[in-house]
């Protein structure tokens, strides 16, 4: 049984194929912006987690 105060996350990454990247410039990108997000989510949920 799942408990409602489980929250799980999904994220979903699309990458624009006609940008015509490499595949190592494409891989850096999506690494830098997963990073940010991730940064952001978890600064939130501890912003808004009570004490």
């Amino acid at each position: 049984m799942s408990n409602n105060t489980d929250k799980k996350i999904v994220m979903y990454i699309f990458v624009n194929s006609d940008l015509n990247m490499t595949k190592g410039k494409t891989c850096s990108q999506v690494a830098h912006i997963t990073q940010l997000i991730v940064e952001e989510v978890m600064r939130q949920g501890y912003e808004t987690c009570p004490a």
